[in-house]
């Protein structure tokens, strides 16, 4: 059967859980190979995996509806494990943001494994509540212009994409944001179709702000790619 939305569902945050029992705020959503549709274009070896932006997604999204406009920084972003959609099926996800205290909310996602009955956390964060007159970069020290001289080796979106594609990591016309990207070791800088995503390496943790768009600053220990989106891409599938 497919999945049907209401007028104002996101569709992956298509419905809230009520309960006197829950302090916290929930979304539930049916994900499947089929829908969102986007999700075809994000294979790795073969198989629909729910990709890192798709997080990012739900977080600003929910931040938005709970705490209302402004900017919402999303903060420590850890993805623990795949979330892997089979053949011929729908995968119930859940997305939980715990109450905010001293201005910032934990959230988590999960999905329902039915073969264990039970619920497994593939990723986890924090979102920073700032007011709707904050600057979107004040304090975190992110300047692309900067970034940007320091990475001298430039790749084409256009080499970029069929170099993962050799990898195993088939990103389709809907992940393919990047545009150009600036690297040297450690350091790499993307600029996308609407905005710039800007990724480092090595220790700290995963940043993102929102206001319309999305700017993508990370610090972790590994290597990782960072996807690029429009503003409503994935709203749209």
């Amino acid at each position: 059967a497919g999945i049907s939305l209401s007028k104002d569902s996101h569709p992956l945050l298509q419905r809230p859980v009520r309960s006197p029992g829950l302090a916290d705020t929930v979304y539930e959503t049916q994900l499947s190979q089929e829908f969102p549709p986007f999700l075809q274009h994000h294979r790795i070896f073969g198989e629909i995996i729910l990709p890192s932006p798709a997080y990012i997604e739900m977080a600003l999204t929910a931040a938005e509806q709970v705490f209302g406009p402004g900017i919402h920084r999303l903060e420590n972003l850890s993805v623990q494990s795949a979330l892997l959609l089979p053949q011929q099926a729908q995968t119930t996800a859940q997305f939980v943001l715990k109450p905010a205290q001293n201005g910032r909310a934990a959230f988590e996602v999960f999905s329902f494994a039915d073969d264990r009955n039970e619920w497994v956390k593939h990723a986890s964060g924090e979102i920073a509540q700032q007011s709707a007159n904050s600057s979107p970069s004040s304090g975190h020290g992110f300047r692309p212009d900067e970034v940007r001289a320091r990475c001298v080796e430039e790749i084409r979106g256009s080499d970029y994409y069929p170099r993962l594609a050799e990898l195993g990591l088939e990103f389709g016309p809907n992940f393919q944001g990047i545009e150009h990207i600036w690297r040297r070791d450690g350091e790499a800088l993307g600029v996308g179709l609407a905005q710039v995503v800007g990724v480092r390496f090595g220790g700290g943790g995963q940043r993102a702000e929102h206001r319309g768009g999305v700017r993508v600053h990370v610090r972790q220990g590994g290597d990782r790619g960072v996807a690029a989106r429009r503003p409503g891409a994935l709203a749209q599938g």
